[in-house]
């Protein structure tokens, strides 16, 4: 095939693939109205914990643990995704990795739990749109309600009560660390399954915030010497 026809039957596919990705995108991706009707309930309900009553080392602790740039990505953090896919690559194991905080939204309230290649397409675009629709303080304050923390646990509100046997507001710096710890092994990395590694990720997003500078050295240190002290039921 000579230059002359490679060159615009090239721009032809080009054409054709961005057509079809766009198609897709506008037609088939779902559209924001499933996340406002929960983010109006947010707003609206007792059940659920407005950003204004989420304390800001509890939203930072999540945010260290699970999505570092998650105030400057537009959805997407490409280079995490290229570590994930170097694994993959190398291993050809689908493990869990490279999702940002506003894909984990979209996966946990649009899809399923299946890892297939495909999911993870749908998570980038629907994780795209989302941060095209809410501001960030939005985006935090619906996955810090949703996100599944343990033992048919899901929001930061039921986690607060059932491992600490309090409100939200009255979470520790500790305790807030020890919750971020959870969401990338609900099932077998809790307080109550493993406590001696869930401290030691703890500790781990204890250094994060020191090293950013959300806690103070002062705090840190507190915090790092606090023993687990779970509800008193379990």
């Amino acid at each position: 095939m000579s230059l002359n026809t490679f060159v615009p039957r090239f721009f032809i596919f080009m054409a054709l693939s961005l057509s079809v990705f766009t198609i897709y995108f506008y037609f088939f991706i779902p559209d924001m109205g499933k996340l406002e009707s929960f983010l109006y309930k947010i707003n609206h309900s007792p059940n659920f914990i407005p950003s204004e009553k989420i304390p800001e080392h509890v939203k930072k602790s999540f945010v260290v643990a699970e999505d570092n740039f998650f105030y400057t990505h537009r959805g997407v953090d490409y280079s995490s995704l290229s570590r994930a896919a170097k694994i993959l690559f190398k291993t050809g194991q689908k493990r869990q990795g490279g999702s940002t905080i506003t894909m984990q939204l979209a996966r946990n309230t649009y899809l399923t739990n299946k890892k297939t290649y495909t999911r993870k397409f749908n998570e980038i675009l629907i994780a795209r749109k989302i941060e095209n629709t809410f501001s960030k303080d939005d985006i935090l304050t619906l996955y810090l309600n949703e996100v599944y923390l343990g033992h048919n646990v899901h929001g930061i509100k039921q986690a607060a009560q059932f491992y600490f046997g309090k409100n939200v507001y009255d979470l520790n710096v500790s305790e807030a660390a020890i919750l971020a710890g959870i969401p990338p092994a609900p099932a077998h990395v809790t307080p109550i399954l493993n406590p001696e590694k869930i401290m030691q990720k703890r500790n781990e997003i204890l250094i994060r915030l020191l090293a950013l500078k959300i806690i103070t050295p002062s705090s840190y240190c507190i915090s790092f010497n606090m023993p687990l002290e779970l509800r008193a039921s379990h």
